[in-house]
């Protein structure tokens, strides 16, 4: 979920399809939650990442595609890749989106993906940062995607990462230095 929803909030109406409001009625009882909060989040989620996503230049592509793409790269390319990107694109996207570019708005960012992207997530707090995700995509897109985080934390000199990949969930760990 997106938005901090113990806000007080605005009232406001909008004139929506009887189609659309019919889907969003069928949307809301399927996932157990009532259809101002669905709607709620689904506007959260376009306002906070989805629409300055696409100005980047990222875009909504199937997943098992992504996941076959990345199944038959070997990995020495998936290395290159992670530092390209780890250097150059996750910077040029953050700071786009966000206005900022440090380990605190990368992991808001990185928030906002796994939000968007519907990807199951659990963040643990304490002495250090952990993430529990299930990325269901295969293992050399959780090692791609694993890689990522950590070079790119580790590029700011804050934290060190370890990170564990158990078939389809990974487990990220940012611990502070000291």
């Amino acid at each position: 979920m997106v938005g901090n929803h113990d806000e007080k909030s605005n009232v406001r109406s909008f004139r929506l399809s009887p189609d659309t409001l019919e889907k969003l009625d069928q949307i809301s009882k399927k996932e157990n939650t009532n259809t101002n909060l669905l709607v709620t989040n689904v506007l959260d989620t376009f306002v906070s990442w989805n629409h300055s996503a696409k100005n980047v230049g990222l875009i909504d592509f199937p997943m098992n595609l992504i996941t076959h793409i990345f199944e038959a790269l070997p990995e020495e390319k998936i290395r290159e890749i992670v530092e390209n990107h780890a250097k150059y694109g996750v910077a040029d996207i953050i700071t786009y989106v966000e206005k900022d570019f440090s380990q605190d708005t990368f992991l808001k960012s990185l928030e906002k993906w796994l939000d968007s992207n519907k990807f199951h997530y659990e963040k643990i707090g304490g002495n250090y940062l952990k993430y529990v995700i299930n990325l269901n995509m295969g293992a050399k897109f959780s090692f791609f995607f694993c890689e990522l985080v950590k070079q790119v934390i580790e590029n700011f000199e804050r934290s060190s990462v370890k990170y564990f990949i158990y078939g389809q969930t990974v487990e990220i760990s940012i611990h502070p230095l000291v």
